[in-house]
C-alpha cells in the first residue's frame, strides 16, 4: 500500500488520538457527520 498512498495526501486528512473514555461522546459525533479523518483509540488511557 505504501506505493499506492501519497504521504502527503494522508497529512491533509488528519488524524486523532483519544482515550478510551472519549469513545462513547466522539461516537455520537462521528455519527453526526461531525468528526473527519482518522481517530486512533489508546486504550492505555
Amino acid at each position: 500500500m505504501s506505493n499506492e498512498l501519497d504521504p502527503a495526501k494522508l497529512a491533509l486528512i488528519g488524524s486523532r488520538t483519544v482515550g478510551l473514555n472519549e469513545v462513547i461522546p466522539l461516537a455520537n459525533q462521528i455519527l453526526e457527520g461531525k468528526v473527519r479523518g482518522r481517530i486512533v483509540v489508546d486504550v492505555n488511557t
